[in-house]
């Protein structure tokens, strides 16, 4: 946050000064240069420079130092990504073992003998009638 005009810093202007505080170019500049004018006229100090809006240490337009900042990439969105391709991947096998599964048994009546259904088992899975038994829930 810029304290001179309270605006947020953006990375394309950025201006460090000595002490380090940060500021848009467009607000440090005036408020050195008015504050140097007070100075020199006041004859408090006999230095061309001013003084920093936040610790009110020296500050003159000759210490003033662009500041570069990379955007490098958001880690949390990266992993966003990769949980939401995760989530895909996994709802498509849900999606096929579903459909696998329908598939099995869309051909058996619900009214079905038990004898029909425990034979539909058998060409499902293999299992022979005689292993298999009704477990009631």
């Amino acid at each position: 946050m810029c304290s001179i005009f309270c605006n947020n810093l953006s990375v394309t202007d950025l201006y460090s000064l000595v002490c380090g505080h940060t500021f848009h170019i467009d607000c440090i500049t005036p408020w050195i240069n008015q504050v140097s004018c007070e100075i020199f006229v006041s004859a408090i100090l006999k230095f061309k420079g001013g003084s920093c809006p936040r610790c009110r240490g020296v500050a003159r337009l000759a210490d003033l130092r662009r500041v570069y900042i990379e955007e490098t990439a958001n880690p949390v969105q990266e992993m966003t990504n990769e949980t939401n391709s995760s989530n895909n991947k996994i709802n498509v096998i849900v999606r096929d073992v579903y459909n696998d599964r329908k598939i099995c048994i869309k051909d058996l009546d619900p009214k079905s003998t038990v004898a029909q259904l425990k034979h539909g088992v058998e060409q499902i899975n293999g299992m022979p009638i005689e292993q298999q038994r009704i477990v009631r829930e």
